[in-house]
């Protein structure tokens, strides 16, 4: 099957269609696996086994973590496209606290955070279109692309916090790619020098969090958790007249009240992690 897999580049993004890789059901972070994977931060996750695997119930982000003597691994599978979205929108942080806290001082930020213009930039219906098709996916991720080919690592061992190419020499490297069914896959990898080093981490179980920022509402938005009839669909539409209509789209008019708030708000987990060195 034909793979194009992404390049960070400043002058070239190149998007990336592959198999969809098996559904996973569990992580085994204290695997007792003979044969070593050799993990490659490319986007392509095909070399991570199974059991590796974990989910969190309410982003559905898909995860699963490794290490080898230089590097910490982490690999993300994110299935929902509203997930994707918001995280390509508002920035997703990955951190890791190898005290095994809950801190948030060391980490990586991709994608970063849009700085928005003017009063704000939330707009529910558009949200809700870029998920609606496969061609309005592809056309939104292709206008996020220049801002994924960065990445901010920050509160590592020996460096500043800096905003750097999705590879680096002796840096955290990143990769990423979306199959044909638009799932979204990332891969990290944090070398071990800027986690403290072997000594510091060998037979430490670590904590490792992912957190995607919340949607900013302007406070001129509209508070009605109504659309008129003929909305229908995820995030409405319709302009018809006649009673207003509850919408049931995560990204809809209605997004702030009960139904859609997991949609606006902050997301984050935390999950642990026993190094093997």
């Amino acid at each position: 099957m034909k793979k194009i897999f992404f390049i960070a580049a400043v002058s070239l993004v190149l998007f990336s269609f592959r198999s969809p890789v098996a559904r996973h059901n569990s992580i085994s972070s204290t695997s007792t696996d003979t044969v070593k994977v050799m993990h490659v931060p490319d986007g392509d996750i095909s070399e991570w086994p199974g059991d590796k695997f974990a989910q969190d119930k309410e982003t559905e982000i898909w995860y699963a973590v490794d290490n080898d003597a230089t590097a910490l691994h982490i690999a993300m599978k994110i299935p929902n496209t509203k997930t994707q979205v918001k995280l390509m929108r508002q920035g997703m942080d990955l951190y890791i606290d190898v005290k095994g806290r809950k801190r948030e001082a060391t980490g990586v930020s991709f994608p970063m955070k849009i700085k928005q213009a003017g009063s704000g930039g939330f707009n529910p219906r558009q949200m809700a279109a870029e998920t609606e098709s496969k061609p309005e996916m592809k056309e939104f991720r292709q206008s996020m692309a220049a801002n994924l080919i960065f990445l901010k690592s920050f509160g590592m061992d020996g460096q500043d916090d800096m905003i750097q190419p999705l590879a680096k020499e002796k840096g955290v490297s990143l990769g990423y790619a979306w199959d044909e069914a638009d799932v979204m896959y990332i891969e990290y990898s944090v070398p071990v020098t800027l986690l403290g080093g072997n000594a510091a981490l060998a037979g430490k179980k670590i904590s490792l969090g992912c957190k995607i920022n919340g949607i900013d509402i302007p406070t001129s938005a509209p508070s009605t958790t109504a659309t008129p009839a003929g909305g229908g669909g995820r995030g409405g539409g319709g302009r018809g007249g006649g009673p207003p209509q509850q919408s049931s789209g995560a990204f809809g008019p209605g997004a702030a009240t009960q139904g859609g708030m997991a949609a606006l708000q902050e997301q984050s987990f935390w999950v642990k992690y026993d190094v093997k060195l």
